[in-house]
């Protein structure tokens, strides 16, 4: 996994500034590409979308569990 960490002062869509972001190059199993993008197709995101919603999921759910 490579992990770029250049701060670009861009601003995203809807306001969001690219420092609040950290660009991650991954490689992932075509099964779950393929289940990402179809999923996010279902729900009006990206495959890049529904991987940081996906996360995201993962991630209140552990906090709620702690």
């Amino acid at each position: 996994m490579n992990i770029d960490l250049r701060h670009e002062s861009r601003v995203m869509k809807e306001g969001i500034e690219m420092d609040d972001w950290v660009r991650v190059t991954t490689r992932l199993p075509k099964e779950v590409a393929e289940w990402l993008k179809t999923v996010g197709k279902d729900q009006s995101r990206s495959m890049n979308g529904q991987l940081i919603e996906v996360v995201k999921k993962a991630m209140r759910e552990e906090q709620a569990a702690a």
